[in-house]
């Protein structure tokens, strides 16, 4: 009973978040200098974050890249030698499941591809200072993301992630992204 009113709670703050306006801006990816990866746990256990940084080093080279996901507790299959992953865990969040420490630093760009809506995640993606906000079209992040993608198979991210680079660069060229 206590673990469904905070997490009704903790929705409700995301809702009231989410629902405060915001500006959009679009930027080039040359020059964005960090960039946050938002990712569920799943990818992390099937080790596919290693290609997913190769494409966005790729497309920026003097990209600085940090990747972010949420399990309940430590374990041998979230822990990764992955040097710019950082798992978020039970003890990081507050009451309500919103991360204490909020901040991500300055960022240019969040990609968010999460695949399940996980509230920690969610409170990172819709609370963060990022000027442009991309990811996969998602029921639970649609007032949040200035530029959604539907993919056809969602769980691979490396195909997800260059059809993101390619639209990103396509609307800062001017082109029909549409």
């Amino acid at each position: 009973m206590l673990e469904q009113l905070r997490m009704a709670y903790g929705k409700r703050v995301l809702k009231n978040a989410v629902t405060r306006p915001k500006k959009v801006q679009s930027i080039s990816l040359e020059s964005i200098r960090k960039c946050v990866v938002v990712i569920d746990e799943q990818a992390i256990k099937q080790k596919r974050l290693q290609n997913a940084h190769l494409i966005l080093e790729n497309a920026n080279p003097a990209l600085n890249i940090h990747f972010i996901s949420y399990s309940k507790k430590p374990n041998d299959k979230t822990t990764t030698p992955f040097e710019k992953l950082e798992i978020l865990y039970r003890k990081d969040l507050n009451w309500y499941y919103r991360p204490k420490n909020m901040s991500v630093g300055v960022c240019d760009l969040l990609i968010d591809l999460t695949l399940k809506p996980v509230l920690p995640l969610q409170f990172l993606t819709a609370m963060s200072n990022s000027t442009f906000k991309v990811g996969i079209d998602q029921m639970w992040n649609k007032e949040v993301l200035s530029l959604m993608i539907q993919s056809k198979e969602p769980e691979k991210l490396d195909d997800t992630i260059e059809q993101l680079v390619k639209y990103i660069n396509m609307i800062n060229k001017e082109k029909d992204a549409a």
